[in-house]
Parts: C-alpha cells; structure tokens; sequence
C-alpha cells in the first residue's frame, strides 16, 4: 500500500490473552486481524494498556473468566514482536498498569505513559507474555488495550 491517499483512523482494541491452567513461561497472544498489517490497511501502535482485576473484574470477550490478579503482575513481562523481530523485550506489565488501584489494594501502576513511539509493523500473533515464574494455577486473562492508527486507502473523491 503507498502512502500518498490514505485515511488515519485511531482505533482502540482490547486483546484478551488467555492464562490457562497449563500455562508455561510463555503466552502467545491471539490473533486478532483487527490489528493485523495486510495490503488494505497498516496499523501503527501509539499505545498499550494492561488491565488488573481491579480495574476489570473478568473476560469481557470469551466465558467471564477472572482477570490479572495482582500477586501475578511481578511474574509477567511483554514481549513485543515488531519490524521483524522482538524488538521490545521483557517489559513488565507492571509499566503498563495506569489505573490507580482502590484504597487498600497494594498494586502497582503507573502515572506516566511509556512511550511506544508508533511502532510500525507489530505482529501480535507473535507478541507474547512471558513468566519469571511459574503463572498461578487457575486461569485468568491478561486484558490489554492497543490506541493504534489504521491507515486504509483513501475511498473519497
């Protein structure tokens, strides 16, 4: 796709990574042809979320089942596959936690955004999480918002 005649459109999409009971060190995100590059559309990340069961209590998208619990968050990181290769390694999740938790709820989060600089090419198929530790052993999701923009042909005469 050319750059010249295109239409920027911001989108927002939530990912929900599914922890299953049999979970490893590694996640693989699922596929989400939202945010998939192909000849009709590009997609540039201006910025990524996760989501603690404080701040969403369960699955929005498959059976309701639990989110991040907060004893997890020091055990997860994000690898990003982007360009070609993984690029961003190993951040913690805890970087990308905004919401403030409730009174009396010891979690961590962020005040300041980190920059994702509009990443270019990311294949969420091949971004994952990552475990220092072994995950809990009942399953959760790991909800994780995407700001992007998506540049498609522009179809206006």
């Amino acid at each position: 796709m050319a750059n010249k005649d295109l239409t920027a459109i911001t989108r927002y999409e939530l990912i929900e990574v599914v922890i299953p009971i049999t979970a490893t060190r590694e996640v693989e995100f699922p596929t989400t042809s939202n945010l998939q590059n192909d000849t009709d559309q590009k997609i540039i990340v201006k910025d990524i979320e996760v989501f603690p069961n404080y701040a969403q209590t369960g699955s929005i998208r498959t059976s309701g089942t639990a989110n991040l619990p907060v004893a997890e968050i020091p055990k997860a990181s994000l690898v990003l596959y982007y360009q070609g290769g993984e690029w961003a390694r190993y951040i913690p999740l805890a970087k990308l936690i905004y919401t403030m938790p409730p009174a009396l709820i010891a979690s961590p989060f962020q005040q300041e955004r980190v920059a994702f600089d509009m990443l270019q090419e990311v294949a969420f198929d091949k971004c994952k999480i990552v475990f220092n530790t072994a995950p809990a052993t009942l399953p959760y999701v790991i909800a994780i918002g995407i700001t992007y923009i998506k540049l498609v042909p522009n179809t206006s005469l």
